[in-house]
């Protein structure tokens, strides 16, 4: 507001639109702005969920091809065993911070005396970098002997625990299906993730107003100064 005459006839327009003076008009005005704060916290929140969701999902999809190609490329089967019986592999697969490719390396070798061998696979970069996570991570999987090693398993889970990586353990082979679902999947988050960013956009804008049309906010926070100055100078 640049004129206190528009100032002063929109307030009385909304007290007699509220039906509210003086005291009763403070109260109904507190108990608006506290349930638009709520509402705009729930957006957020709910925006947030999805976004973290997408990016999980997103994740899972790169490592579930990174398996795929993986199993064409070896003998990997569906107990996630790779090589003979008698000589069998088994594997941890998933996503850690990129900084820390090195560090896990190192504690895994050492964790397993050297029976356990870490690879970390660059993530391709997307080019829709609006749903990616600010963190660099790089793909990571663990070969190690699947024979009678369930306490050396144990000790790799809890490494990958010690670095918040994120594991994305397949149960078959069948990784084509389940990429496709993830795919469906993804596109459908984006898609209300775009929504949601547009209703965000519109009732920010419908209580704040722009730069031509003054919004509630605005308004609101004239007429709690006014009222603050008043108090003061009785004070």
């Amino acid at each position: 507001y640049t004129n206190y005459d528009n100032f002063k006839a929109d307030i009385a327009r909304d007290q007699i639109m509220r039906n509210a003076q003086n005291g009763a008009y403070f109260d109904v005005l507190e108990s608006e702005l506290l349930e638009q704060e709520r509402k705009i916290n729930e957006l957020l929140e709910s925006y947030n969920k999805m976004k973290e969701d997408l990016i999980m999902e997103t994740e899972k999809k790169i490592v579930y091809e990174k398996y795929s190609t993986l199993i064409r490329r070896s003998g990997i089967d569906n107990n996630n065993n790779y090589g003979s019986n008698n000589n069998s592999l088994a594997f941890i697969i998933g996503v850690a911070k990129a900084e820390e490719d090195i560090k896990m390396k190192r504690m895994i070798f050492r964790a397993s005396r050297g029976t356990a061998i870490a690879s970390f696979f660059d993530i391709e970069e997307d080019k829709n970098k609006e749903h990616k996570s600010k963190i660099e991570k790089k793909i990571f999987i663990i070969f190690y002997p699947s024979e009678g090693k369930e306490i050396l398993r144990g000790k790799l889970l809890k490494i990958c625990d010690i670095f918040n990586a994120s594991r994305y353990q397949p149960e078959n082979d069948d990784a084509v299906s389940t990429i496709e679902e993830l795919r469906k999947s993804i596109d459908e988050k984006k898609n209300i993730l775009k929504a949601s960013r547009k209703e965000i956009k519109n009732y920010l804008y419908d209580i704040s107003g722009t730069s031509f049309i003054p919004g509630k906010i605005s308004l609101f926070k004239l007429y709690f100064k006014k009222m603050k100055m008043i108090y003061e100078n009785l004070a």
